[in-house]
């Protein structure tokens, strides 16, 4: 990881000052509104919300296109509500993703485009009718691959956008569609 992050800074570096370009700092907070349309069962609310950011070095060729990349952190959640249905013990049923990997954008303009890769670690887990947490054996704490990729609007200092977060493996279910509103820094 540091080789990669050190041969990123090189080559910035590079394209910065042969091209007459300059290199700073950029990044974004962001809430998301997600459709999670895999999990639960039918009758269950497939709506789901998030919140992450990104922090990164960015390469601006001019006033109207920018090229960043960094690290990126998310922290996804599902909650479906089991108390009032007739044949279960459970209370809730939840499942978190903990997601952490890397992100590249491209502005242009007002539009970006962007794609990233990395892990995320399952929290699953259901809440029985007198409090107790019970952990799902073949999910809870497992870790799987993603990728996400999207587009958002810049309405400086805000954006919003939608993108698509895929994962792999076990946790394919967990895939959705987000909807982000945030904020660049």
């Amino acid at each position: 990881m540091k080789r990669l992050l050190s041969t990123v800074v090189l080559l910035f570096g590079f394209f910065a000052c042969s091209y007459g370009q300059h290199i700073g700092l950029t990044g974004n907070l962001y809430a998301a509104l997600q459709n999670w349309s895999k999990v639960g069962d039918g009758s269950d609310s497939k709506i789901g919300f998030g919140g992450g950011g990104m922090v990164g070095l960015a390469l601006v060729f001019d006033s109207s296109m920018t090229f960043a990349v960094g690290p990126h952190v998310a922290y996804n959640s599902w909650t479906a509500d089991y108390s009032k249905k007739s044949v279960s013990f459970a209370e809730n049923v939840v499942f978190n993703m903990e997601d952490a990997g890397s992100e590249a954008s491209l502005l242009l303009d007002d539009i970006a485009v962007f794609m990233g890769v990395g892990e995320s670690k399952m929290e699953a887990y259901y809440t029985l009718k007198g409090g107790t947490k019970v952990p799902y054996p073949t999910l809870d704490g497992k870790k799987a691959k993603y990728t996400t990729a999207g587009l958002s609007y810049n309405l400086s200092p805000l954006f919003i956008g939608v993108c698509v977060h895929s994962y792999a493996d076990f946790a394919k279910d967990a895939s959705r569609i987000e909807f982000r509103l945030g904020l660049h820094l």
